[in-house]
């Protein structure tokens, strides 16, 4: 009886100590955060990938190899150019604070088989 019950111990810890399997997703989303800018016809736009970042961190979009701001005419602008990167349009809504509108529009990229064993290598 005594190894009967050693055995089934053994073997209930053994299941507990197996590693979970890290779940890699097939998608990375984004966020798309506009203002219109005061007397201006242009527009601001902040870009949200989840990353931490501080309170005066500046998120919006820059050229990437010069580091300068991209200037936007409307989110329209914004979205063909995100489009141009690969990405695609999901899900859009509308914040109002005042007398402005943030526009909020959600989208989506599929990972690359690299990104994701880059993604993979980081969870575990």
């Amino acid at each position: 009886m005594k190894k009967q019950l050693f055995i089934v111990l053994l073997l209930h810890c053994s299941f507990l100590s197996m590693s979970q399997d890290v779940i890699v997703p097939d998608f990375a989303f984004c966020e798309l955060i506009g203002r219109k800018k005061d007397f201006s016809m242009q527009t601001s736009v902040s870009i949200d990938f989840g990353q931490k970042r501080t309170f005066m961190q500046d998120d919006r979009i820059r050229n990437e190899e010069t580091g300068e701001l991209i200037r936007f005419n409307s989110m329209i602008d914004a979205l063909n150019f995100m489009t141009e990167k690969g990405w695609e349009f999901v899900q859009a809504y509308v914040i109002t604070d005042g007398s402005d509108n943030f526009k909020h529009w959600i989208l989506k990229r599929r990972l690359s088989e690299a990104e994701k064993k880059d993604y993979k290598a980081i969870k575990e």
